[in-house]
């Protein structure tokens, strides 16, 4: 894989249109994968798909709810980015 990696224009305004929190997460991912490249350790890192990466996937974050009177959680939304590289 090239060691060089351009992030693609769809991905960087998707972000913009993230909440604060996550923004910070998903920029600070993006700077790595931008400045480091596809390196192996990136790869091992964010890399999802059988036998080769076929897309980076960042977690955001987690959100939990419950309902009103349980003192446990009931749901759990994870959220992410996913940047096809292939």
């Amino acid at each position: 894989m090239d060691a060089h990696y351009k992030i693609p224009e769809d991905i960087l305004a998707l972000v913009e249109g993230l909440p604060y929190q996550q923004a910070v997460k998903a920029v600070a991912a993006l700077e790595i994968i931008e400045r480091e490249g596809l390196t192996p350790a990136v790869i091992e890192k964010w890399g999802r798909g059988k036998g080769q990466a076929k897309a980076l996937v960042i977690s955001l974050g987690e959100t939990k709810t419950r309902k009103e009177g349980e003192e446990h959680v009931t749901r759990v939304l994870k959220e992410s980015l996913s940047i096809p590289i292939s």
